[in-house]
């Protein structure tokens, strides 16, 4: 075959089509049922697979422990599931069945129910596994598995075909294995068209490679011919001069061209002189341009040596920060507690100050109505003291009188004096009292008048005057009337001095207490007045500690600005 181009030719061997022998028979040395998957065009691409169906064997997509071999089912395609169907023999016949797999399997276009019934295979029949899947993300479509199957019986002869193809048959279609040798003959021009694309595309290249050096070669062969032929019209000249001009011209134009070379040489020292002086120049400038470059390069490393360290320092300073923010919070926080104690002991403190005042004023009270008391119940005994002692006197006046009747009369009488309580109010012991003191001589004419054995009585306090004054201290608190009715009333007789003295004992009992609470208020009003102080004292801290982390703070903001700038 010839293949022809724009400015090339050449000769390519053809290649004849593969010759296909159909009349094979598989041999059967075990004597088992065989199927073959052939790879069709539109399939994700396999080898040829030889199954040996002696159990039945899964079709499945190819995982670490199962690698897809030339007599397996398994697949290198990613649209199959890891169990996605089966396929076995069993009496006579060859069957397919879908183990619930993901992307369907299908036999004619036919889609089997997972798992449901047994579908039965001809030989022929197009199995496809799975179906061609796209990716969103990178937009690349994976291809199933799609295989025309031969099956053939343990006797080595093939099994029956499909109905669906020997009707196709019958009625004029292509038969399935003329499809395939035309298949096969049309992939086999296909890789050979591929195969003479690649050489055309070689050859190509080689052609334009071979006009761009010829194109090269060409210019300086015409260069080359240029400049022999001004060589060949210099040599040209040089002969006619020689042949016009005499010796006495040479030698002048020797001479002035001596001078001119001289000339020459002193322009030409004098511009290497400059040009000297120059290169000294520009090499002592670019060594000072190279110290001032190592200079930069020493002060931009001793800038990144300083900004690296400002910034470990800064990273320093932020962790201290942090950790004195930190402590700081904490401060705050136990400063908050201990200012909530604090608070609460002193609302504690000046709630018992409070029930302390109330205290000391209720026994001030107390203490003013049990002295009123005290007062009244003196004055009530001093006015009996002298009742009792007034008729004391009258008695012994009466005694007296009785014993000097007695005497001049010569008559021994005896008068029997009995003093107990009488049973009438106070009141009528004044008012005979009274009587007594405004008409005594009345009064001792009476008791002259009166019989020998008449009785003379003497009123003494009872129980009914105690009754009375335990009633008017009713107000008095339990302690000061338990005190008087103990020490005050507990006996029948009764002394003005221990009245007195039972009075000044209450007295200064109230007075001890009165200055024991007043100790105890001080003692508060102090432990107050600390709790006060103490509690200034940590806000003062606390502010001081606020004011630290501010500055604290300013700093690391001004650290942090220099080193942006740096």
């Amino acid at each position: 075959m010839v293949v022809v181009s724009a400015s090339w030719m050449k000769n390519v061997a053809t290649y004849p089509p593969p010759i296909i022998n159909t009349d094979i028979v598989l041999p059967n040395e075990k004597r088992m049922a065989k199927a073959i998957l052939i790879c069709r065009p539109n399939s994700h691409h396999f080898q040829e697979r030889t199954l040996t169906l002696d159990q039945p064997v899964k079709v499945g997509r190819s995982v670490a422990r199962a690698k897809p071999t030339s007599t397996n089912a398994i697949f290198d395609c990613k649209v199959l599931s890891r169990h996605h169907a089966l396929l076995w023999y069993e009496d006579g016949k060859f069957y397919l069945q879908d183990t619930k797999s993901s992307n369907g399997t299908f036999v004619n276009n036919n889609k089997l129910p997972a798992e449901t019934e047994n579908h039965e295979l001809s030989s022929g029949d197009i199995v496809q596994f799975g179906v061609d899947v796209v990716e969103n993300n990178r937009k690349v479509t994976h291809g199933c598995i799609i295989a025309t199957i031969k099956l053939y019986l343990p006797d080595g002869k093939e099994a029956k075909a499909s109905p669906s193809i020997t009707d196709s048959g019958r009625h004029g279609i292509v038969p399935l294995d003329d499809l395939y040798r035309l298949n096969q003959i049309i992939q086999e021009a296909n890789q050979r068209e591929q195969y003479l694309e690649t050489k055309l595309t070689a050859l190509q290249q080689i052609v334009d490679d071979t006009r761009k050096s010829t194109e090269e070669s060409w210019q300086a062969y015409v260069g080359e011919e240029r400049l022999l032929s001004r060589v060949s019209a210099l040599e040209n000249q040089l002969q006619q001069v020689n042949k016009n001009w005499g010796e006495d011209r040479l030698r002048e134009e020797l001479v002035k061209l001596r001078e001119d070379n001289e000339a020459y040489q002193v322009a030409a020292k004098e511009t290497l002189e400059k040009l000297h002086a120059e290169r000294l120049q520009a090499v002592a400038l670019a060594m000072e341009q190279e110290r001032a470059r190592i200079a930069a390069e020493q002060e931009t490393f001793l800038a990144k040596e300083q900004f690296t360290q400002a910034q470990l320092e800064l990273e320093e300073v932020a962790q201290k920060f942090a950790a004195q923010q930190k402590k700081a919070e904490e401060q705050r926080i136990k400063l908050e507690q201990h200012e909530q104690e604090l608070e609460a002991r002193l609302e504690m403190e000046s709630e018992k100050v409070l029930d302390l005042q109330l205290k000391l004023h209720e026994l001030s009270a107390v203490t003013v109505q049990d002295i009123q008391t005290l007062q009244d119940t003196e004055g009530k005994h001093n006015l009996l003291y002298d009742h009792v002692k007034s008729k004391e006197e009258i008695l012994a006046e009466n005694e007296f009188t009785d014993a000097v009747l007695n005497k001049s009369n010569g008559i021994n009488n005896h008068i029997s004096l009995m003093v107990h309580p009488v049973l009438e109010e106070n009141e009528s012991d004044l008012t005979s009292d009274k009587k007594c003191k405004s008409d005594p001589n009345e009064f001792c004419q009476n008791n002259d008048m009166q019989e020998d054995t008449k009785r003379l009585s003497v009123k003494m306090p009872d129980d009914s005057d105690k009754e009375s004054d335990i009633n008017e201290l009713e107000d008095v608190s339990e302690n000061c009337m338990d005190y008087y009715e103990k020490d005050i009333y507990g006996s029948e007789h009764v002394d003005s001095k221990t009245l007195k003295y039972q009075f000044q004992s209450a007295q200064n009992e109230l007075r001890k207490k009165i200055e024991l609470l007043e100790s105890i208020s001080n003692g508060n009003k102090q432990k107050i007045a600390e709790l006060d102080k103490a509690l200034h004292e940590e806000k003062n801290f606390s502010h001081q500690k606020l004011i630290e982390n501010e500055d604290t703070k300013t700093k690391l903001i001004l650290y942090d600005n220099n080193g942006k700038e740096s």
